[in-house]
């Protein structure tokens, strides 16, 4: 395998926690060039939920005699550790730390580019910078939410940003995009109290009248849950405010902590509620049948 300039990885899961890793998808990149391109299912030692299944069609059935995430550590160190490693949002970076915590393996050391953050810099004002989105923009024609297209297509628009803005994969380490101003609006977004971003609805719906707020991991990316909820006719706020209706709580990050570990959102929403304010702490299924109607 030749030295790769920067990985791209991509992480599909069986259910909400992101712990439970069902397939991996990793691309290497060397002089803008694909150089290795490798894929695994994985067992994920864990119940799948149906939402996930319906999203990426991973079954229990076609994870039967694959890997655990264990067994591929090793792997995955070998192409990942000490290197540039691009994913498209901070999703799976915090999957593969979610999945090292639970199993007691080390973390795996690399230097982490959002591909996502890449796109905001090289295309500012978008409508949108998810991954399709920006396949389509770019007529990348690809397989949504199987690992190994997926990172595929995200090193490409890494790979266009790169020929757009000149330099090498070094200089992205510590570019951030530019936030607007407070109280500025950006494609259907106002920066509100704190600094945290809502998005507004995008329609009635359902969830029409709700204020979403999420803590924990969730099934999907909190980007793609915040476009759920806007297309149920909710809005989403990235932080807990006086405006908040319903906080969502995943499976959480602090898992090792037990199961008495409360997120900072949750203990500010049951002092809300304890206020007065008509706020509702549900989980995420819950939030899936108030979606539908």
């Amino acid at each position: 395998m030749s030295q790769p300039d920067f990985v791209v990885i991509d992480v599909e899961t069986a259910n909400r926690g992101r712990h439970s890793i069902c397939q991996i998808g990793i691309v290497g990149y060397r002089d803008g060039r694909e150089c290795f391109a490798e894929e695994t299912l994985v067992d994920p030692r864990d119940a799948f939920e149906p939402f996930n299944i319906a999203f990426h069609g991973i079954s229990p059935q076609k994870v039967a005699g694959a890997p655990a995430f264990r067994d591929l550590h090793g792997w995955l160190d070998e192409r990942l550790g000490g290197r540039i490693a691009v994913s498209h949002s901070n999703f799976d970076p915090s999957a593969l730390s979610a999945a090292c915590r639970r199993d007691l393996l080390s973390p795996i050391d690399s230097r982490w580019i959002d591909s996502v953050s890449v796109a905001r810099i090289a295309w500012p004002g978008l409508p949108s910078y998810k991954l399709g989105a920006l396949a389509k923009m770019f007529d990348i024609r690809f397989r949504h939410h199987d690992a190994l297209e997926d990172a595929r297509t995200a090193g490409q628009i890494v790979l266009r940003a790169l020929a757009q803005a000149g330099g090498g994969i070094e200089d992205w380490l510590h570019r951030r995009p530019t936030s607007p101003s407070p109280g500025a609006q950006i494609r259907g977004r106002t920066w509100g109290e704190g600094g945290s971003v809502t998005r507004r609805p995008a329609c009635d719906g359902p969830l029409n009248g709700h204020v979403v707020t999420v803590t924990g991991d969730l099934s999907v990316p909190r980007s793609v849950m915040a476009d759920q909820v806007q297309a149920a006719g909710g809005a989403f706020s990235a932080s807990v405010t006086r405006k908040t209706t319903l906080l969502v709580i995943g499976a959480h990050e602090g898992w090792g902590l037990g199961r008495d570990y409360v997120s900072a959102k949750q203990t500010k929403a049951e002092a809300a509620i304890a206020g007065g304010q008509p706020l509702r702490i549900i989980d995420e299924p819950t939030l899936r049948r108030m979606m539908t109607g």
